[in-house]
């Protein structure tokens, strides 16, 4: 948010098509656990740190972050006030990019897919011979065509002792699973 108020209020030398950034301490280390942000880095009067510095001062206690109350906007332009009129909330940018059926819309893609990335189905082979794991919908009878397709994200060959993950798309959370001996003629192991 405090970048894009810096390249909202300040214009950018012409020829620039983005503003450089640096890092600059917002406190004394002495005196308190020191404190960053970001700015332009054509603004005159900061004192730049080199990103190795800023890391060892973090690693020490130090924290970077947006500025929060009036007090720590020292050397930083904005105010809190800008930063939230610039961001919005999500309901408030959803009704201004459309209508409620486009919130609920994005608030449903994001909920499978937080579930595909934090839930995943884990699998190890602990045959002593390769494995062919297909994961099929529920309600397919037949078993045929794998959930994302024949060669898709749920199906995977297992050399023995090797791991995988699958990340089944969509919003289902009961499959069914298939073992295959892979080969010309693939031979059910376990359905």
């Amino acid at each position: 948010r405090q970048c894009a108020d810096l390249a909202q209020s300040t214009p950018p030398p012409s020829g620039w098509a983005f503003p450089s950034i640096s890092i600059i301490s917002q406190a004394d280390a002495t005196l308190e656990a020191p404190r960053f942000c970001a700015v332009r880095s054509d603004k005159k009067g900061i004192t730049k740190l080199r990103a190795s510095d800023a890391l060892s001062i973090v690693r020490g206690g130090g924290k970077f972050r947006t500025p929060a109350s009036a007090e720590e906007l020292d050397g930083c332009e904005g105010s809190q006030e800008e930063f939230r009129a610039i961001a919005g909330s999500f309901d408030f940018l959803a009704g201004e990019a459309g209508d409620e059926s486009l919130a609920q819309k994005c608030l449903d893609k994001g909920e499978r897919l937080f579930n595909q990335k934090t839930k995943p189905i884990h699998f190890q082979n602990q045959a002593s011979v390769p494995l062919k794991i297909c994961l099929f919908a529920e309600d397919d009878r037949f078993c045929v065509v794998p959930v994302g397709g024949v060669g898709g994200s749920c199906v995977v060959t297992l050399d023995p002792g090797l791991r995988a993950q699958l990340r089944p798309p969509g919003t289902a959370s009961r499959f069914q699973l298939k073992a295959l001996q892979p080969g010309l003629i693939e031979k059910r192991l376990y359905m």
